[in-house]
């Protein structure tokens, strides 16, 4: 019985340690060469391999591993007769040997037939891995045009190395506007079938933002946490992920679920799919689109019920393409249909009407708008709006829905705040609601019961803007601190548009320093209290040196100034006219006096 006993043991003593090697093996890295005899890591993971490409930064000749977070260990191997890895300096790694425990400050010389890199490494913390593979092999295809789409693959991979989701997909394609024109891309992708990714909804249509203007990388989050505090229905969920396309590591990205109509999504009655239903097998996005004055429509068949189940877009009418179903308002505003994106002429009819209507009595102040707009929606959307500052808000990417059965139109979800916080508009004492182009918060602000409900949410939400000062923002840094250096190590300072400091630590500061006196404003104006000047980020021993450099390069004049002070007599002008002023340097930004100096800068003068 013993003897049993024993053998008993031995033999589960051996599938453990057998059980054990599989599981280590299954996260250990590798170098290898890949078909064109190039260096590549090669990670193990849940039963699968990903092979990840390095990055040549030309400016300091320095070759960068990037590493995901589910990797958890420092050490990579290597077959010594294909491969070998010396110290910067030449001399053998001690220990000798095929196995390296890489340092990130240190650099290392690798080696194969193919020549010599001088490496370094970085790895992500926290966050979750999604691996994009495109049917090209490269983004060339979808670099070209933002309509061009491939198929392709994907595996997302949670930091603990589990695998979450793996499968085809029937659609990838890059998006945005100025985003597309930026180095960093956003994606958009269409899974197979419904899915949950990252903690987030259920749904087969995603976005990748590349967050390119977006210098904190968080503000995103943040408002769209606003949007759900106050309940603002069908915001999109959202986290940030490492994104590695074709091996190739893009950077930190935030995931979110698509603005679209569907379970998990928008959920309204889905017009779209009821449209393709009425029309058959038909493909009906391969038809012509019909153009007139003030409208676009697909000549198909409608269903019996048009009374709801629209999604549109307020947009630019400069932006609108050869692709989109569109409508006019009297007052020249366009609307694209995002769904049914298939839409009848009727549809479109009924959907421009209605919203026509409602135009003409918001601008003329007529109450009657009650009955065909949800107020609640458009007073949480006001608040965001007049909170943060976008902007582009109510300009572009600002959605609105109507479902059937006699609803009122709402607004939402809200979408695209990457030049929010004062990126763009820095006057924490701007009154947005009398900006000229937002026709519809100028007339809907002026009545007393809308701009009521205005200030009953902003109450609503204080604590959590509190809470977000308090801990929120410096948490949401740390989470994403390890990525975002391997985003900035191969992006740089990224979005000349928005860009003001040189420093990641500075656009978080001035995050916080905007919020708090935009807040410290609205209080004021709607006579509420609320000590936010605890939460002032000011270095009080620390100074900071501002040159101004004139048009002909010469210096003008030398600043130095306290930590988080703000500069209101600037150097005299060589031309004094609307354009000319003191810009920020590699920026097209032009140095605003509610900008605090939280770091040395070079103003340039620009004629």
């Amino acid at each position: 019985m013993k003897k049993k006993l024993l053998l008993l043991a031995v033999l589960l003593s051996a599938v453990f340690f057998e059980i054990m090697v599989i599981n280590s093996d299954s996260r250990m890295v590798y170098f290898v060469l890949d078909e064109g005899e190039n260096i590549v890591l090669s990670l193990k993971c849940d039963g699968s391999t990903e092979q990840i490409h390095p990055f040549f930064d030309e400016i300091s000749g320095i070759t960068w591993f990037f590493i995901p977070a589910f990797v958890k260990e420092n050490t990579i191997y290597w077959n010594a007769d294909d491969i070998s890895v010396r110290a910067a300096d030449g001399e053998p790694l001690h220990p000798a040997g095929n196995k390296l425990e890489w340092e990130e400050d240190n650099t290392y010389q690798i080696s194969s037939g193919m020549g010599s890199m001088n490496a370094r490494f970085m790895r992500s913390a926290n966050l979750p891995s999604v691996f994009i593979k495109t049917a090209s092999g490269s983004l060339d295809y979808l670099n070209e045009d933002k309509r061009n789409s491939e198929q392709g693959y994907i595996k997302v991979i949670e930091n603990t190395g589990n695998k979450e989701y793996e499968g085809k997909l029937p659609r990838i394609s890059e998006r945005g506007n100025t985003t597309f024109l930026a180095s960093k891309k956003s994606f958009a992708f269409t899974l197979k079938e419904k899915q949950p990714l990252c903690g987030l909804e259920s749904g087969k249509k995603w976005n990748l933002l590349s967050l390119y203007f977006e210098q904190n990388k968080i503000q995103s989050k943040i408002i769209f946490e606003m949007a759900d505090y106050l309940g603002l229905e069908y915001t999109p969920g959202c986290t940030w992920v490492d994104l590695y396309c074709n091996g190739r590591y893009e950077g930190l990205y935030l995931l979110t679920e698509a603005v679209t109509v569907g379970e998990g999504r928008v959920e309204i009655y889905d017009l779209e799919k009821e449209n393709q239903f009425v029309n058959g097998e038909q493909n009906l996005k391969l038809l012509d689109i019909i153009r007139e004055e003030t409208y676009s429509y697909y000549d198909i068949k409608s269903p019996a019920d048009i009374s709801g189940g629209y999604l549109i877009e307020k947009e630019r009418d400069d932006r609108i393409t050869e692709d989109d179903i569109y409508f006019f308002t009297e007052a020249g505003v366009c609307f694209t249909m995002k769904s049914p994106d298939n839409a009848s002429r009727e549809e479109v009819e009924y959907i421009a009407d209605y919203i026509r209507k409602l135009e003409d009595m918001i601008l003329e102040g007529d109450s009657g708008y009650k009955e065909y707009l949800d107020e609640d929606s458009f007073a949480k959307q006001f608040l965001i709006d007049k909170i943060v500052l976008e902007a582009d808000a109510m300009i572009m990417s600002a959605f609105y829905y109507l479902d059937k059965g006699g609803v009122a139109l709402k607004s939402g979800p809200i979408w695209d705040y990457d030049r929010a916080f004062g990126l763009i508009l820095p006057d924490y004492t701007r009154a947005m609601e009398d900006y000229p182009v937002n026709e519809w918060y100028v007339s809907l602000y002026r009545d007393p019961e809308f701009q009521g409900k205005v200030v009953g949410y902003y109450r609503q939400l204080l604590p959590y803007i509190e809470k977000i000062l308090e801990t929120g923002i410096d948490e949401y840094v740390e989470w994403v601190s390890a990525s975002l250096r391997m985003d900035r190590q191969k992006w740089g300072n990224t979005g000349e548009a928005t860009m003001i400091y040189r420093n990641h630590e500075s656009y978080v500061r001035y995050l916080k320093y905007f919020l708090i006196k935009r807040t410290e404003y609205l209080n004021k104006q709607w006579d509420i209290s609320c000590d936010l000047s605890s939460y002032y980020d000011f270095h009080q021993e620390e100074k900071h040196t501002v040159t101004f450099e004139k048009a002909d390069g010469s210096k003008s004049d030398i600043y130095l100034l306290k930590d988080g002070q703000c500069m209101y007599d600037l150097p005299e002008l060589s031309v004094d006219d609307r354009e000319s002023g003191w810009y920020f340097e590699d920026s097209s930004l032009k140095y605003n006096e509610k900008i605090p100096v939280f770091e040395d800068m070079v103003l340039i003068e620009r004629k």
